[in-house]
């Protein structure tokens, strides 16, 4: 019964939310890169008050946000505001065994796994019942394929099944419905032995998606006003825009032509990903600011 009320309680809790069709979500991304530099100034409390306070005003936040937050309450271990955090963790798919052995979070959920084991089965089933599980099934398989194919020799069928995914992914795209998590979800490869062909890294990403656009030539200036679209309405994160942005910019594909040097007035932004160091930190930062990243200084001391 204390389990249920909690829950609930949570619920309550954060349905005083805005609706996020009602906001620009550069102001949620500013709020974010305020409690990341707090964070990396140690200024612990007021990192974590932060996060809680934005994820109160939006009605959609982004899953690896809250993660992060999760782990300053375990570190600082506030308990109220661990256990509302955590409960929004499950609710936003991040597995058991992700948080089960993360060590900040680890340590609290070990004082009374039973019941944080149950909260965390209430929350995901509600996470999926959210979710056109169909599309991500589909985009999960998809996203297999073209991993085995690249594994082949040469590029024929590997560049098949990546235009074959792009076709996809772009009507979809196009149609104004970008499958972000919010749509279909986070992904896990690691935790899926039906896929064995997906990324071990794959934790908190939405790669299903990212990874046939990195791939195929050109995706970003195909679907930039989409992506960025999609970006202001927090259907899609700004690290995974400026990443495929870089990728273009650099053609750090096998499948894009190749180039001599870097085309810098068709890709006048540097956000210091992929692309190859400038010492233009100044630029680097407002570039980073205005698509909805922290400033280099803040992402160093983060690591």
């Amino acid at each position: 019964m204390r389990n249920a009320y909690f829950i609930i309680s949570i619920f309550t809790l954060f349905n005083t939310a805005i609706l996020s069709s009602e906001l620009d979500y550069t102001v949620y991304h500013d709020k974010i890169i305020a409690a990341q530099e707090l964070l990396v100034d140690e200024k612990y409390n007021e990192s974590l008050q932060l996060y809680y306070k934005c994820f109160q005003e939006f009605e959609f936040v982004f899953a690896k946000d809250v993660y992060h937050a999760t782990q300053i309450a375990g570190y600082l271990e506030n308990k109220k505001l661990f256990d509302s955090l955590y409960s929004l963790c499950c609710l936003k798919g991040i597995s058991y065994k992700l948080l089960n052995k993360t060590k900040l979070i680890k340590n609290l959920l070990n004082k009374d796994s039973v019941k944080y084991f149950k909260i965390y089965k209430t929350q995901n089933n509600i996470y999926l019942s959210k979710l056109d599980l169909k599309l991500r099934s589909e985009l999960k398989k998809r996203y297999a394929e073209e991993r085995k194919a690249k594994l082949l020799p040469g590029t024929k069928i590997y560049r098949e099944v990546v235009n074959q995914n792009y076709d996809r992914l772009r009507t979809i795209i196009k149609s104004g419905s970008f499958p972000g998590e919010h749509l279909i979800g986070i992904d896990y490869g690691n935790l899926d032995p039906k896929y064995p062909f997906l990324d071990k890294d794959m934790e908190i990403s939405n790669d299903f998606v990212y990874g046939t656009l990195l791939h195929y030539p050109f995706a970003y200036s195909e679907l930039k006003k989409e992506l960025h679209d999609a970006l202001k309405k927090g259907k899609t994160s700004p690290e995974m825009v400026a990443y495929l942005y870089s990728f273009e910019k650099t053609r750090n594909g096998v499948l894009y032509p190749h180039q001599n040097g870097i085309d810098s007035i068709k890709y006048p932004y540097s956000y210091n990903m992929i692309e190859p160091y400038s010492n233009n930190k100044s630029k680097i930062n407002a570039d980073r600011k205005a698509i909805g990243l922290c400033s280099i200084e803040t992402e160093e001391k983060k690591k």
